[in-house]
């Protein structure tokens, strides 16, 4: 809602750009922040649901060992991550990560900063061509993409679903 609502504040002021630049040089980076929040919370999620399915694992493997009904209403393959494998990695552990909802949201976030940097690059250089601006803020959305997908992955390797966490 606040994104759409900004985006539709910023095209009534973009025919005034005393208005414009200083509107957009506040809205951009406090979007930008706000998405940064989220798609970091959004990755804590992730891995603290990670833990809850590993626990789950380990109850289902309880009650395996509690007869041979047990054994096949709790079987293995009719579990969940970990003990069968995730839908998700069908197609190999990078898609896989490109498909969090952390992913979708840092994207969107990344593509915001990619515009703030193609006003940015416009207000220090105004008579540079308009390619110049698109292209720096496509490098920059694609920098900030990058980024986000090495945290993911190191925030995922960095976590062991088997040990207890208290944080």
């Amino acid at each position: 809602m606040a994104l759409s609502s900004s985006l539709v504040a910023m095209g009534f002021l973009a025919s005034s750009p005393e208005a414009f630049i200083p509107f957009a040089a506040t809205v951009l980076p406090t979007l930008f922040l706000l998405g940064l929040f989220t798609v970091v919370r959004l990755v804590e999620t992730s891995l603290e649901s990670m833990h809850c399915l590993a626990g789950i694992a380990r109850i289902r493997g309880v009650y395996r060992s509690l007869g041979p009904e047990a054994a096949r209403h709790f079987s293995a393959e009719r579990g969940r991550w970990p003990e069968a494998n995730p839908p998700a990695t069908r197609f190999g552990p990078a898609l896989a990560f490109f498909g969090t909802t952390a992913s979708m949201i840092a994207v969107i976030n990344n593509v915001v900063a990619g515009a703030g940097i193609a006003l940015l690059v416009h207000e220090l250089a105004p008579s540079a061509s308009r390619s110049l601006y698109a292209a720096a803020g496509v490098i920059a959305a694609a920098v900030l993409t990058g980024a986000f997908y090495a945290y993911q992955r190191w925030r995922f390797a960095d976590f062991d679903a088997s040990e207890p966490h208290d944080d």
